[in-house]
């Protein structure tokens, strides 16, 4: 399975997201937002924090957290750097 915010809120809370390509694309710009809008927005972060502790407690019982937070900081230098219009580099 892809992973996808949809996908792991499927698999630990048994609820399915709305992440229909309509929706995605829909005007996000013009306010104010539709009630579906809305709705996808508030469940992008809404379960950000209770998925963390679940797969945070994965990775610790794997003794894998230090390896995904290294990770995490790698990810996070190259968002900046592609912020900043730097050249695309291959880091594996």
């Amino acid at each position: 399975d892809k992973v996808s915010l949809k996908n792991l809120v499927s698999k630990f809370f048994n609820i399915c997201l709305d992440k229909s390509l309509d929706l995605k694309l829909s005007e996000w710009s013009q306010l104010p937002l539709t009630e579906k809008q809305m709705s996808y927005a508030i469940n992008d972060v809404r379960f950000l924090h209770p998925l963390w502790s679940i797969l945070e407690r994965r990775l610790r019982e794997a003794d894998s957290l230090n390896f995904a937070l290294e990770c995490f900081r790698v990810v996070g230098t190259l968002a900046k750097a592609d912020a900043l219009g730097l050249p695309k580099l291959c880091v594996y």
